[in-house]
């Protein structure tokens, strides 16, 4: 049975030290693409990503949390990783991506030429980190229904995602993200504070709506080359329209409905491009016992990331 090949990229607290170095080192598609954003980078920022993510000094383990530098490296790496597999024939039937990996999956799709959308993708860091006060997000792992029930939590955050039965994501200020942090840990339940200084999917980032919106009025969307199936309308989409990179970043993660969408067209291979593989397990605990589909991951922070993108290719080329 023929699947449908889903190329997925995730967002802010996905990115570390030293993502995809072995591809960097060795992979010369990766290595180019990495360059040429590097040099909009430096045009940008004064100062070279490719420098900073592949620092020595850094360990994976180091917080890697400027949102200025964290954004758009994150961006560069998961769309180059897809350049290497297109380079290979290995084009995707839809492009999925989570926050700003939905940027990552517009310019895949050729919504805007990929230059342009790493300096949005600048802009919006930029924005967001001189208009918006400290925040952050809480990976909680638990029935979501917890969020409705709980007011330590309704009252003091707000739900940025729902990714399974027993996973969502709340966002907030610090102070308020502290308390809920001392009542996870008083009750036992398992949680982890991501690598984010914002609070994405969330009302805190209201300050930067205006400024935003100026920004994308001088942004024009081509048509998609691939559909994108939306985390933010859950739904297959084939249009963007400039507002949707606000959508994107403000609105709830609809992860599930937007697998939903896919798997009630058919059986799919999807291959998480982001740096952690988190969408790869998300995929696994959302598919329904008996699916067809499949899944896979290239990288990882525990590298051999040229051999899991060699059985990703053997995977497709096998069927």
């Amino acid at each position: 049975m023929t699947k449908s090949v889903v190329f997925m990229f995730s967002g802010q607290g996905s990115q570390y030290y030293h993502m995809g170095r072995e591809l960097y080192n060795k992979q010369p598609v990766f290595r180019e693409w990495m360059q040429t954003f590097d040099r909009v980078a430096c045009e940008m920022l004064g100062v070279s990503l490719i420098e900073i993510i592949y620092d020595d000094a850094k360990t994976k383990g180091s917080t890697f949390d400027r949102l200025q530098h964290a954004h758009p490296a994150l961006y560069m790496v998961q769309f180059a990783l897809a350049q290497v597999l297109i380079a290979q024939g290995l084009r995707p039937d839809f492009v999925l991506g989570t926050s700003l990996g939905e940027t990552v999956a517009a310019a895949v799709a050729g919504a805007m030429a990929a230059e342009d959308l790493l300096r949005l993708v600048n802009g919006q860091a930029r924005l967001v980190e001189s208009s918006c006060e400290p925040g952050g997000m809480i990976a909680i792992l638990h029935d979501p229904r917890l969020y409705e029930e709980e007011p330590m939590l309704y009252c003091f955050s707000e739900l940025a995602s729902v990714n399974y039965d027993s996973h969502f994501v709340v966002a907030g200020y610090e102070r308020n993200l502290e308390c809920i942090m001392k009542y996870l840990k008083a009750e036992g339940i398992l949680f982890q504070a991501l690598p984010v200084t914002r609070a994405f999917h969330s009302s805190c980032l209201e300050p930067a709506r205006e400024q935003y919106a100026e920004m994308l009025q001088h942004v024009a969307c081509r048509q998609l080359q691939f559909p994108m199936v939306s985390c933010v309308h859950g739904e297959v989409i084939h249009q963007l329209a400039s507002g949707y990179f606000w959508d994107a970043a403000r609105q709830p993660i609809q992860f599930p409905a937007a697998l939903r969408s896919l798997e009630s067209a058919g059986p799919c291979l999807y291959l998480d491009l982001g740096p952690t593989g988190t969408l790869n397990h998300f995929v696994k605990s959302n598919l329904p016992a008996g699916s067809p589909s499949r899944h896979a991951a290239v990288l990882t922070p525990f590298q051999q990331d040229l051999h899991h993108l060699e059985a990703v290719l053997d995977r497709w080329h096998s069927g």
